[in-house]
């Protein structure tokens, strides 16, 4: 009797034993299966990656002399702002084999990003601008990468500025110093009170 109770008990306590490590290997099977299910879709996000990234590499040449041209539209204000990037893009093949494709990426995607904030934004400059025979101190208002507003301390001199690929156009407006003057305290705070300002934009051109 004794060595039946002892065997019945060792018994249950292996039916435990057996019990738990179904339990054990069930569970391991069902994190084997998440783990399978978990690598099968990081295999299809990497194939994905890859296509994507053959895809970019064939354009990103292509990018790269789109930005380049697009600089020549800037006011000096913004190629200033982006002349780092603008190093760090290759100018020939040689160049660019030095370059890992996520850095060539990189660049074109900083430069659109100052881009973006140029041309959402209202920018206040002060410089030397060459007009008629002499260099004179004006400030330019920049209303995006639209157009541009000029004027010098004095308001002897003034007009609008137009971007092209040759660089900024300058058009004298004397009759526009007024308004551009006004709307350049506004922008500085110089005047207490904000107002509606016209000036003349033509998107067209």
């Amino acid at each position: 009797k004794v060595e039946e109770q002892t065997l019945s008990e060792s018994i249950s306590l292996l039916e435990k034993e057996i019990e738990g490590l179904k339990a054990k290997v069930k569970s391991k099977e069902e994190q084997a299966t998440v783990a399978q299910e978990r690598r099968q879709d990081l295999t299809a996000k990497e194939t994905e990656l890859k296509q994507a990234s053959s895809v970019v590499k064939l354009d990103i040449s292509g990018l790269e002399d789109q930005v380049m041209k697009m600089i020549n539209f800037f006011p000096d204000t913004l190629k200033d702002k982006v002349s780092v990037i603008t190093m760090r893009i290759p100018k020939d093949e040689k160049e660019a084999a030095k370059l890992s494709l996520s850095h060539r990426v990189q660049n074109i995607v900083g430069i659109l990003s100052e881009i973006e904030k140029f041309n959402n934004q209202i920018h206040l400059v002060t410089g030397m601008m060459n007009i008629g025979e002499s260099n004179v101190r004006v400030n330019t208002m920049y209303v995006g990468l639209a157009r541009g507003y000029y004027v010098d301390e004095s308001k002897q001199e003034a007009g609008i500025l137009t971007p092209s690929a040759d660089g900024w156009v300058k058009e004298q407006r004397p009759e526009l110093k007024e308004p551009i003057f006004k709307a350049i305290q506004i922008l500085n705070g110089q005047q207490p009170l904000a107002e509606f300002v016209n000036l003349p934009i033509n998107l067209n051109n």
